[in-house]
Order: structure tokens, then sequence, then C-alpha cells
């Protein structure tokens, strides 16, 4: 936040408050100096990724780009607009990707880039330790290698299993499965934190204008009960506080 006070004698204060903690106090006395160093400031803010305008998904993606992590996109050859979304991020270069595919399938921007990585299923070289693993989380359905190898071939698992294994922080996928599709492979393979009980999904509601709002499990958890309640509501307060940056006031709504 940005506030300018002038008082009578035409005497500047310029007030520059950032993260609810006041950082800057300059006295000016003279409108041409105020105006250079208000540009001087706001220069320097939007160096260090403060945008005075920027709302929180902006904010989110300044710190994203950051710490460029690695994410798994398994649908860029299913869908056209996953490859266009690949494109998108090498030439911004926002993080490391992950895509599974034929080398030959990928446009020579991507292939070529050495941001990207191109994981053939077929050709993986850690597909023994990825099946010898699969067969370990779902020990109680009994597989064999084979068919193992038959689940794995699927990019929703193959790609859950990649992130399981560290290939990629993260995964993006919906384009091309359906919502069910999508999850099930990461809520048995990946699951959720240790000594959690429930998975939720969320949703950020964002103004230019007001508070973002956090909304928790939009969709995932059909009939909670009362401690499946307490931990959704925990997680969601400790995703607001500590990605949204911001004090979290709780409510539950039904």
């Amino acid at each position: 936040m940005t506030k300018c006070v002038v008082n009578r004698k035409c005497t500047y204060w310029l007030l520059v408050k950032i993260n609810a903690q006041l950082i800057h106090i300059v006295y000016v006395s003279r409108r041409k100096d105020f105006l250079k160093r208000l540009c001087f400031l706001l220069y320097k803010y939007m160096e260090l990724g403060y945008y005075i305008t920027m709302d929180i998904i902006d904010k989110l993606y300044v710190r994203a780009k950051a710490k460029r992590g690695t994410i798994l996109l398994p649908e860029a050859v299913l869908d056209e607009r996953v490859m266009k979304a690949c494109k998108m991020i090498v030439a911004d270069a926002f993080c490391n990707l992950v895509v599974i595919g034929q080398r030959e399938q990928f446009p020579v921007e991507i292939k070529n880039s050495p941001y990207v990585k191109i994981i053939d299923i077929a050709k993986y070289p850690r597909m023994d330790e990825m099946v010898d693993l699969f067969i370990e989380k779902r020990k109680k359905n009994n597989y064999t290698r084979e068919q193992a190898l038959d689940i794995l071939a699927d990019p929703s698992y193959f790609g859950a299993m990649l992130v399981e294994m560290g290939e990629a922080d993260g995964m993006v996928i919906g384009a091309h499965y359906t919502s069910a599709d999508a999850l099930r492979p990461a809520l048995q393979l990946i699951k959720g934190k240790k000594g959690q009980r429930v998975v939720g999904s969320m949703l950020i509601d964002r103004d230019d204008f007001v508070e973002p709002y956090l909304y928790m499990d939009v969709s995932l958890n059909e009939n909670p009960d009362q401690q499946q309640l307490a931990e959704i509501a925990i997680a969601g307060a400790d995703f607001y506080y500590n990605v949204i940056n911001r004090d979290p006031k709780v409510a539950f709504m039904s």
C-alpha cells in the first residue's frame, strides 16, 4: 500500500507499507523531488517482486518462478492445450518441466530446451524400481509385475509415480483425464501428509480489491466427519498462512 499525505505547506510525506510493516518514511519539500523519489521506490519494489497492484495469483507466480521447481505435465501429447502451455512455460522460463511421450512427438522448442525432460514410458531407466514401489504401495491388490506394468503404461499412474519418486515437485493434470481419473492415481500412490486422514481440494477466489478467499474441500469429500472437518480447516489455515502469507480467519459453511 502506498499513501501520499500533503499538508498545508505543500510538504509531502511518502509512506510505503508492505506486508503490514511500514518500511519507508520519506520527507521531501518539493513536488519534483517527491515524484522522483516515488518513481525510484516503486521501481525498486518492482525489482523485488512487490508489485503494488499485483493480485494474489500474480504474487504466487512471482514466488513460484523464483523457486524454479520441477512440474510434470503428463498430458502434453494427449491434449493440444497442454502442449501450448509447455511452449509458454519454456518461453517464459517459469519452471523446469517433465513431460511424458516420445521425443519426436514434441516441437523443437520443447525437445531442445534445457529446462525440459522428456520421459518415454517404454524407455524409462528406473522402471523396475517404479514397479517394485508400485506393488508395495498397492500390496492389498496383489498385483503381479505384468499387471503393474500395464497400469503404469497409463500416463496418469506413471506421472503420479514420477512425483512419488522425486522426479518432479508436482503434477498438473485434468485436461485430457476426467477429475476422477486424474485424482485416483494421486490418492492411491502419493496420498496425503503423514498422520492426516483426509485429502481435500481447494479453490482460491481472488479480487483486486478484497482479501483472497480460500474455499477448502469444494468437491472431494462428500460427507466428512468431525475429525475430517477439523483436519480440512487446519490444512486450509496452514496453506493460507504459509502460501498466501496472511493471517487466516476460518469459517465453517454448510
